[in-house]
């Protein structure tokens, strides 16, 4: 009789110890139905704000077909060449700033690139007062 009662104390124990993970886990269920119930109302928020927002856009788009916009027309802007400017496109792509010399159409530095068979002036010296060079 005292095997039985052993046996039968040990039974309830294990069966005490099942019924605490058991319950543990339903605890523990429970709160993670309470979070993704959260989630879902949360995202069911987003999700009617996410449908107003294409009500509102699709009703946009209907009046804009509705009433065509015409496209601005384009402005072109021409801009007045001095004539006195080199006409030399730089590495950059703009135009060079530089005047032009005297009887060309470039400056200084794209006239050998632009015009290399005209002849070129060669300076000569200032001289000084007494007739001789400046060094």
């Amino acid at each position: 009789m005292i095997a039985l009662f052993i046996l039968s104390s040990c039974a309830q124990s294990k069966m005490s110890n099942e019924i605490k993970e058991l319950s543990y886990k339903v605890d523990s269920l429970s709160s993670k139905v309470d979070e993704l119930s959260e989630q879902n109302k949360m995202m069911e928020e987003e999700f009617t704000w996410i449908e107003n927002e294409l009500i509102g856009f699709s009703q946009l788009k209907q009046s804009l077909k509705e009433k065509p916009v015409s496209a601005p027309a384009a402005k072109v802007t021409v801009k007045a060449v001095p004539d006195w400017q080199c006409l030399a496109i730089t590495n950059s792509g703009s135009r060079c700033s530089r005047p032009a010399l005297k009887g060309s159409k470039y400056c200084w530095q794209h006239k050998k690139t632009y015009e290399p068979d005209s002849p070129e002036k060669k300076a000569e010296p200032a001289v000084s007062g007494s007739g001789d060079p400046v060094k």
